[in-house]
């Protein structure tokens, strides 16, 4: 899902931009996306940002130290935050794959189809 909920325009020193995307780059507003999404468990979910609670969803996401302690519903509520960002995409599938990889002292993480 991406531009799935309303933008509201620009104001800058040149005054609103109201201009609408179309066939081009937009010039939006940045923010913070603090998002939580409540899927069925059985879904792989892929988000812009930071998974924030990874020990209660498990599927490569959690600590190797500490345990998964997913609720008992047949629901899952991944929450995520990223800072800064133009906007917030998610995209989620029963058959994706979590990898996650570290190099060279960074942890990657990605969600393959």
């Amino acid at each position: 899902m991406s531009q799935w909920y309303p933008k509201i325009c620009e104001y800058d020193c040149e005054g609103w931009h109201p201009t609408p995307y179309v066939a081009r780059e937009f010039y939006g507003v940045w923010g913070d996306f603090d998002v939580t999404i409540t899927i069925d468990k059985n879904y792989i979910l892929a988000a812009t940002g930071y998974l924030q609670n990874p020990n209660q969803i498990g599927c490569g996401y959690e600590s190797k130290v500490q345990t998964i302690s997913r609720p008992p519903s047949a629901k899952l509520s991944l929450a995520f935050y990223r800072a800064e960002r133009h906007d917030f995409v998610w995209a989620a599938d029963p058959e994706y794959v979590h990898v996650s990889r570290k190099n060279e002292g960074q942890s990657y993480s990605t969600c393959f189809l």
